[in-house]
């Protein structure tokens, strides 16, 4: 059935996903090596496949579908912090603190018109983050 959901795309097409979401999270523990984050968070998730169909009044771009959904996420992150440093200068002190994030997250997105997904990910994340002390 065709219509205005119609996801049958062709085989072979590149296709692009993205997301943006919002994840606020609680340190639980939070020592000298190691912190422990919950975080629970929404935003919006995007697939995109192009296709050989020419845009009207465009020689140069072409058409794409695109599929949005709500996504609900939650997940847990262990950061190892493998570096601190304290760096002063004449205008005051900058803490930075060097470490390797591992998260695993567990989400839903509800797409328009096709349905619900599921996923859970893990990552490995190097962070450096700096506060300017006073």
């Amino acid at each position: 059935m065709k219509g205005e959901y119609d996801y049958n795309w062709t085989k072979g097409r590149n296709v692009r996903t993205c997301y943006v979401s919002a994840d606020p999270g609680y340190r639980v523990l939070d020592n000298s090596n190691l912190s422990l984050t919950p975080f629970v968070g929404i935003g919006v998730s995007f697939i995109y496949q192009d296709s050989d169909t020419p845009r009207d009044n465009s020689n140069d771009s072409f058409e794409s579908s695109r599929i949005s959904g709500f996504r609900t996420q939650a997940g847990l992150a262990l950061d190892w912090k493998y570096r601190r440093r304290i760096s002063t200068y004449l205008y005051g002190a900058d803490y930075t603190e060097s470490k390797i994030r591992f998260a695993i997250t567990g989400s839903r997105t509800d797409y328009k018109g096709l349905g619900a997904t599921y996923a859970l990910n893990a990552s490995i994340i190097l962070l450096i983050q700096s506060w300017n002390l006073k």
